[in-house]
């Protein structure tokens, strides 16, 4: 479980399968970067990418570009592998939503931007900051916009309940095609919507492009054959069907604690009330063999086999050692939080630290929990207080123990206390543990250099990767680094024995203070030392 402090924007959360990144949207504009490996995610990197609040944020189909809009009038485009910022484009209008309508011959992203006139706006970002095209569709306030590359065609949604359906280089009725086998939308099950006096919350498209999921207002979620837009499926997540099953002994799955089913009511209708003002809260999507619908209930999370039509309770994958297991992120209403489910059962041990930060936590959401203990010699983590702010790190106990050793028991004897972060480069590291404060000091806890422990699975992969200093192979001493971008250049030379998992904007700060012409970066007199943290002993 992921905890920024800002409070999530519905529906703004959005990966690439390509480059393993996830962004977050928050409701003051800022986007926030995460990386899934096999150590879990981590933080990467905070972007404050708007003034006003996010209205929607997608990702390109080969999942290298990433789009957001925002009341504050423009759209950003990102690079998803490096996070620059490739184009800003202000908007004369305030959008309301986007989607990429890149086709599979395209060499370059196109965007398009629908606003509250009925009029889609066409970008190509990076190329230039000038609209491309404009048309004008039939769809009255649009709201959503979903684009099927196979077919070339998109499907625009709003409150009314039309679903409409465009050709993507004309923005016309599409033609009749092997992809799309409908002549008019009289000849499609979409009017399905409107009869039952509902509209589409959100919607999204299986991966192999041949069906539409609709979750609607009135909790039913219907499926679409994309090819014909004939109803292929429907499922009742009314608040009425789990009402009526509480009674029935053949649906005894859904029955709930009568309490808790009064609570899950209740959270319900305030989701539903809210929608109306503030936007809809409920989205769904397809794994990636486009078998399983994945979506949020008053159960819990569901995943449905729509092959079998049957729940699916414990999803499994092919074992292949090159394939990371599956997870799975969500956000919830009204929570400054995101919830990344995985295959993994986390033991008691995990169970206390599976919180991570990545901002300076509130004094609610730290609790009461003890974070200095000096009960023993070795640690899983420790705290480096800085007048910055403090930067939480995991340490490597079982493949860096000797490291490992150093650095604690460095600490617990105020070693560091006092000492400064030296040397700053900006996009690369911090460096910092020589009480001479010039780069030439420092050393181990044995009076002598040590070996290196350099593990085959731990790498400068990523930002915020804690690491030991030296002058050459095995010339360890109290000097470690905190790098801020991936340098795999490192890898096989410098002992990897930990990495930040809170406080990452804090080593954003530090890398950004001015350095002295002398090299040395003092901070002040509060320049930063380290204490062992928390109950995590390794003896």
């Amino acid at each position: 479980m992921v905890l920024p402090n800002r409070l999530l924007n519905n529906n703004l959360v959005v990966s690439s399968q390509t480059t393993r990144y996830i962004a977050t949207g928050s409701d003051d504009g800022c986007i926030k970067f995460w990386y899934y490996d096999t150590d879990g995610v981590q933080f990467v990197k905070h972007l404050t990418a708007h003034t006003s609040s996010i209205i929607q944020m997608r990702s390109s189909l080969d999942g290298l570009h990433l789009g957001c809009i925002s009341y504050d009038k423009t759209y950003k485009h990102i690079d998803f592998q490096s996070f620059d910022l490739v184009n800003i484009i202000k908007l004369e209008f305030v959008p309301i939503c986007l989607e990429f309508i890149t086709s599979e011959t395209s060499p370059h992203p196109v965007v398009s931007i629908l606003n509250s006139n009925q009029e889609v706006h066409i970008f190509k970002p990076t190329l230039q900051s000038t609209m491309v095209q404009k048309f004008e569709i039939g769809t009255k306030s649009p709201h959503i916009m979903l684009f099927n590359p196979k077919a070339g065609v998109c499907l625009t949604a709003n409150r009314l309940g039309d679903v409409d359906l465009y050709d993507v280089e004309t923005f016309k009725f599409p033609k009749y095609s092997e992809e799309f086998r409908v002549r008019m939308k009289s000849d499609t099950d979409l009017y399905e919507i409107r009869k039952y006096n509902t509209h589409v919350v959100s919607m999204c498209l299986s991966p192999n492009f041949n069906l539409v999921a609709m979750y609607c207002h009135d909790g039913m979620i219907r499926i679409f054959r994309f090819a014909t837009m004939k109803l292929f499926r429907v499922y009742d997540e009314t608040v009425t069907m789990y009402s009526v099953a509480q009674t029935d002994p053949n649906q005894s799955i859904l029955h709930f604690d009568p309490a808790d089913f009064l609570r899950r009511q209740s959270i319900e209708n305030e989701i539903n009330k809210a929608g109306k003002d503030e936007g809809e809260y409920m989205n769904l999507l397809f794994d990636s063999s486009s078998n399983y619908l994945i979506y949020p209930s008053m159960l819990g999370v569901k995943i449905v086999n729509i092959v079998t039509n049957k729940k699916r309770y414990k999803p499994s994958i092919d074992s292949n050692d090159d394939v990371l297991p599956p997870i799975l992120i969500t956000t919830s209403f009204q929570k400054s939080k995101i919830y990344i489910f995985t295959e993994k059962d986390p033991d008691d041990e995990e169970m206390e630290t599976r919180d991570v930060y990545s901002e300076q936590p509130t004094e609610g959401e730290k609790g009461e929990k003890t974070v200095v203990d000096k009960g023993g010699k070795l640690a899983k983590e420790a705290i480096i207080h800085t007048n910055k702010g403090d930067i939480h790190v995991k340490l490597f106990l079982n493949e860096c123990k000797k490291t490992v050793e150093n650095f604690t028991v460095h600490s617990l004897n105020g070693y560091y206390n006092g000492c400064t972060f030296h040397r700053v480069i900006k996009n690369f590291m911090i460096q910092g543990g020589d009480p001479t404060g010039d780069g030439t000091g420092g050393e181990s806890i044995w009076g002598s250099e040590f070996e290196d422990e350099i593990h085959p699975s731990l790498k400068h992969d990523r930002p915020f990767t804690l690491s030991m200093a030296n002058s050459g192979p095995n010339t360890n001493g109290s000097q470690f680094f905190i790098t801020t971008v991936p340098c795999p250049w490192l890898d096989g030379k410098h002992t990897v024995f930990g990495r930040v998992t809170s406080g990452m904007e804090i080593v954003q700060t530090i890398e950004k203070v001015g350095i002295y012409k002398t090299t040395r970066n003092f901070l002040n007199k509060d320049s930063p030392h380290t204490h062992i943290g928390s109950d995590k002993q390794g003896r």
